[in-house]
């Protein structure tokens, strides 16, 4: 919870580079206010049991958020990809470059997309392994 690094300005989910600038980070502030508050908890928790329940909280949170971004992403992505195709003249070759290079952008959240997808089913089989122990 305390690393710094030099490329604040970008964010890694599931290994794939996220660029959010200052006005995305506004809709997402409520979640990143939830998480970090939630991070504070988990540094002054004192028991066991309450740093393992805040941990799982963090990690859905950002699970959740995570997958919003990158949805919200493509969503964006593809926009531009659409506008671009929609010229009636057809593409320059400038365009032409662009929307590939939209495309391979997009096909790469995709795949940052499915990680995540497959790190929530492994997160539930942890909270219903947890859940099985505590009863």
């Amino acid at each position: 919870m305390n690393f710094r690094r030099g490329d604040s300005l970008h964010d890694y989910i599931c290994g794939h580079p996220v660029r959010l600038d200052s006005t995305q980070l506004a809709d997402y502030s409520d979640e990143l206010a939830r998480i970090e508050k939630l991070g504070q908890e988990l540094h002054q928790a004192k028991r066991a049991e309450k740093k393992r329940l805040l941990r799982l909280q963090i990690l859905s949170l950002r699970l959740d958020l995570g997958n919003r971004i990158v949805k919200e992403q493509i969503a964006a992505l593809q926009k531009r990809t659409n506008e671009i195709a929609d010229v009636w003249f057809g593409e320059s070759a400038s365009e032409t470059e662009k929307r590939r290079k939209l495309e391979t952008e997009i096909n790469r959240l995709r795949d940052a997309l499915k990680h995540l997808e497959n790190d929530q089913k492994e997160f539930k089989r942890l909270q219903s392994r947890i859940s099985k122990t505590n009863r």
